[in-house]
């Protein structure tokens, strides 16, 4: 995203106009691409990118009139470079389209908002189905017997110190071993 640091949109520039320069031959796609995102820059961009690409309008003026072998693909070349230097040589046609790319922007993002917010309602009205007793739902289930199955007695507590009266029997000792090898 060129909008964090206009060092970073410098250096894609610079990287633009070399591919730019090396377009002839089989490299025709290099120009296209270039144009491409040129334009993107140009519409979806910070304003600084205008200023940037500004500064090679002569050489988008020079690829209005590429000529390459393949008839179709110097064609392209040139359309996208008419367009891209229309859009830099008619400042008013530029900002508006930006005006309308940044609408669109903003409707899509809209709509993406709206689109999860339904989702999350769905999940909700979903969950709220979900929101039954145990009784309930065991009614539901087996409806001949809806009696629940008592809970198990608790199990008695566990053994505490000895009562009185009653002495306490010393722990085992295990057995010494040493004279059975003998």
């Amino acid at each position: 995203d060129s909008r964090e640091s206009s060092a970073v949109l410098v250096d894609l520039v610079a990287v633009i106009w070399e591919r730019l320069a090396d377009c002839r031959g089989m490299q025709w796609k290099h120009a296209l691409f270039s144009l491409q995102i040129i334009r993107e820059l140009l519409l979806h961009g910070p304003l600084a990118a205008i200023v940037e690409i500004s500064d090679g309008l002569g050489r988008v003026r020079t690829l209005k009139s590429y000529v390459d072998s393949g008839v179709k693909n110097s064609q392209q070349v040139r359309d996208a470079a008419a367009h891209v230097y229309d859009l830099l040589a008619d400042r008013t046609k530029l900002f508006t389209q930006r005006r309308a790319a940044a609408e669109s922007r903003r409707k899509v993002r809209s709509k993406e908002r709206m689109d999860v917010r339904d989702s999350r309602a769905g999940r909700d009205k979903r969950l709220a189905l979900l929101r039954v007793t145990f009784r309930d739902m065991h009614v539901a289930v087996a409806p001949r017997g809806a009696r629940v199955a008592p809970a198990p007695p608790p199990p008695p507590p566990p053994p505490t110190a000895a009562a009185p009266g009653q002495q306490r029997q010393p722990p085992l000792q295990p057995k010494a071993y040493a004279n059975d090898l003998l």
